[in-house]
Order: structure tokens, then sequence, then C-alpha cells
């Protein structure tokens, strides 16, 4: 499995996150392999830092 995960800053300074899984040989784009469990936990860990991010600025 490759995943390519873009971070992109963005004009009102939030950030925009796109991701590409290509599966290898044999896979499909939902097969649990170290690369996407490392990007599902990237995924989770940036969701968290937001909530934490949002209640911060209030």
């Amino acid at each position: 499995m490759k995943i390519i995960i873009t971070i992109q800053d963005t004009e009102n300074g939030h950030i925009k996150v796109s991701e590409e899984r290509n599966p290898g040989e044999g896979e499909e784009v939902d097969s649990i392999t170290s690369a996407s469990a490392l990007a599902d936990a990237m995924f989770e860990l940036m969701d968290q830092l937001g909530e934490v991010e949002q209640a911060s600025s209030r």
C-alpha cells in the first residue's frame, strides 16, 4: 500500500489535508497494512489536535 498524505496551508490560516491510497498487488483500498494503519492513526491524531486547537482558541 502506498499512501500519499498532503498537508497544505490555506489562506485563512487553516490546513487542508488530502489523502491518496494506492493499493499494491493483491490489495484493496480498504486493506489493512502497516501504512494504512499509520495513516489512520495520523488522521485520528490530527482530528484530536484540531479539537484541542478549537477549544483553546475560544
